[in-house]
């Protein structure tokens, strides 16, 4: 793909999502067309724009292409990625999921109770989405539980919130890391200090612990590899270059699920 100025961030986006073999196959068939959405914000144009790159890509017809109109299109609805200038591409990712995920939000969700019946993570998920999927959300949206628990009385209180990906810290001072370092960091808890208890009444000291209670059939995982240098005087960001170990196949994602959650995440 051909830099338009300083675009790569976004051209490394769409390599990604166009190397994934589901949405790729998905944005091949003519028939996508039939699953936009035309009363949203962008109106599908998001969807055509990507679906276009990623047919151009895999046609073997061009040495190279230059994603021109959805840089245009992108540009109409965020400005900030419609000119040349680097831009952030976790940023854009998150952002270009949601589009898509609106553009081709046409599928009812089935619904065989009340919201007031459900499971408190299945209602959350329903309303997130407001009753309508997609084949983005079926593929890259996820959920995450967050347990917030007193230390004085035991008291929980869990909140849910989807996402397309996870942001993952990598370990200080350290050369190279496994996936599950960074993961054990983000799913291990924090002190959170003055949370109000409704049972006790009063701020107490708590535990926050986050936890997946809805793994996306495809897990999207970024690496907070850039951080501001404390020895400058002014902001100087710089990158981690830490090497990250992964497995290719059979990540077992097993301990960082809810525990109310694991059998229905077993597939």
């Amino acid at each position: 793909m051909k830099n338009l100025g300083n675009t790569c961030y976004m051209n490394s986006i769409l390599q990604c999502l166009s190397n994934t073999y589901f949405l790729n196959e998905f944005f091949h068939d003519p028939s996508f067309k039939m699953h936009l959405n035309r009363n949203n914000k962008t109106q599908g144009k998001i969807g055509e724009e990507v679906a276009a790159v990623i047919k151009a890509l895999w046609t073997g017809q061009y040495k190279c292409i230059a994603s021109k109109n959805l840089r245009y299109v992108v540009g109409q609805y965020e400005r900030q990625f419609g000119g040349i200038e680097q831009q952030d591409s976790h940023e854009f990712l998150t952002i270009l999921m949601d589009w898509l995920h609106s553009d081709l939000q046409t599928k009812q969700m089935q619904i065989s109770t009340s919201l007031d019946q459900m499971p408190p993570s299945e209602k959350a998920w329903i309303e997130h989405f407001k009753g309508k999927g997609s084949y983005i959300s079926e593929l890259f949206y996820g959920q995450i539980k967050s347990t917030v628990k007193c230390t004085r009385c035991q008291k929980e209180s869990a909140t849910y919130e989807s996402f397309s990906n996870l942001s993952l810290e990598l370990p200080q001072d350290s050369n190279i890391c496994y996936l599950e370092n960074c993961l054990d960091m983000y799913f291990n808890g924090e002190e959170v200090r003055g949370w109000h208890c409704p049972k006790c009444k009063s701020n107490q000291d708590a535990i926050k612990k986050l936890d997946i209670s809805r793994l996306p059939s495809i897990l999207v995982v970024h690496f907070k590899r850039f951080y501001a240098d404390p020895d400058t005087m002014s902001t100087v960001y710089r990158k981690k270059q830490t090497l990250v170990k992964f497995p290719l196949s059979e990540l077992n994602m097993t301990r960082y699920l809810a525990r109310t959650e694991v059998n229905r995440n077993k597939r």
